[in-house]
């Protein structure tokens, strides 16, 4: 087994802290149940987290909006099950925090595949 360069293996680390920190912020103003606006530390959504950077280093953006419904279940809540009178704003949340998403995910990797010579 090839053993990773240990200047390569600390770059690649601190590009997942980068990343990670970057997507933290964008989980905790998605806010499931509103945790962090209740005083929890900012750490309430790593899990969510951490799920969702192994989705896009995976290049599975097609999976965020079922991640980001889906995430209500750890906390006791069925996002597939919303009341008709929060719907909207249930959709729309999910919609904008998968735009901050995508626009984030697309700048990470626009100058790799501008180099690869794709668009």
């Amino acid at each position: 087994m090839m053993e990773i360069d240990k200047d390569l293996k600390r770059k690649l680390s601190e590009e997942y802290t980068k990343d990670f920190l970057e997507l933290r912020i964008i989980v905790n103003k998605f806010d499931p149940l509103g945790l962090i606006r209740g005083g929890a530390p900012e750490n309430e959504h790593d899990n969510v987290t951490q799920k969702l950077i192994r989705c896009l280093y995976d290049h599975k953006l097609e999976n965020v909006r079922d991640l980001l419904i889906d995430c209500y279940d750890e906390y006791g809540f069925n996002g597939r099950d919303i009341k008709e009178e929060f719907l909207n704003s249930f959709n729309k949340k999910i919609e904008d925090t998968y735009n901050l998403i995508e626009n984030w995910y697309l700048n990470k990797y626009k100058n790799r595949t501008l180099a690869n010579g794709k668009r």
